[in-house]
């Protein structure tokens, strides 16, 4: 993938929030990690200001995807579609202000109406690890209003049958991820653990559920984020191979 003009301006040209949560790596590998068919509909939970939907969209731009963002925080569903905009992509993005546990109750979407579900959701239980004193960062990072449970119920709410979820997750809690997923029929098929580095253990996960599935599950290759050393670390071919986005931002 080479950098064309919409490129250039992912993700280093979304607009973000002065204060509160920004994206990180995490968001671009969830969005490259997938692959879709011609004209799926894909659901981004908790799309802040839509890095993961707008990387996917760019990534299989010729497959007529459509995805809409949902996010609890109307500043950043506002954000997000502003970024559209400068992207260009108003035609196959759409957000709503919506709270992940209120999917159900709210109607705003249709059931068992999406190809596939993606989300990053907040990682750690709020009694788990320093909240930061900014509060607005929380909600991304801890569960201090949805959590891992309130995501799998959606995702299996708004799935069709044989649908996909895929979450970028901690590798620490990877044993509760596998089985909150199978509690949710969103059989895991597919996972990948991400390292910093050959020889560090991995920090964090990629897994797709299927809804309804089988169990059979495919465990593929590590991923390696950097080589070289601490003072001149560096990308690994592998990792932008996989994420051409990386590139395109150094």
């Amino acid at each position: 993938m080479n950098c064309n003009q919409n490129q250039l301006l992912f993700p280093r040209g979304l607009k973000q929030p002065d204060r509160g949560y920004r994206f990180s790596l995490d968001s671009l590998l969830l969005a490259c990690y997938p692959g879709f068919k011609a004209g799926e509909r894909v659901i981004d939970l908790g799309t802040g200001c839509g890095v993961v939907s707008f990387a996917l969209l760019l990534k299989n731009s010729g497959l007529g995807l459509r995805v809409t963002g949902v996010d609890i925080s109307r500043p950043m569903i506002e954000l997000s579609r502003q970024n559209c905009l400068h992207l260009g992509l108003q035609s196959c993005f759409s957000a709503l202000a919506l709270d992940v546990r209120r999917i159900r109750s709210q109607k705003r979407l249709e059931p068992e109406n999406a190809e596939h579900v993606l989300a990053n959701p907040p990682y750690r239980p709020s009694n788990q690890g320093r909240l930061s004193p900014k509060a607005d960062k929380n909600p991304a990072r801890f569960e201090t209003s949805a959590g891992l449970d309130d995501f799998l119920q959606a995702g299996t709410y708004l799935l069709k049958n044989r649908g996909k979820m895929t979450l970028v997750y901690l590798a620490e809690y990877l044993a509760p991820l596998l089985s909150n997923l199978i509690s949710h029929r969103l059989e895991p098929k597919q996972i990948r653990l991400v390292h910093s580095r050959e020889d560090a253990g991995a920090g964090l996960v990629l897994v797709q559920g299927v809804k309804n599935a089988r169990p059979g599950l495919r465990v593929d290759p590590p991923l390696i984020l950097y080589s070289g050393s601490k003072e001149r670390k560096r990308l690994t071919n592998q990792v932008l191979d996989f994420c051409p986005f990386l590139a395109c931002n150094p």
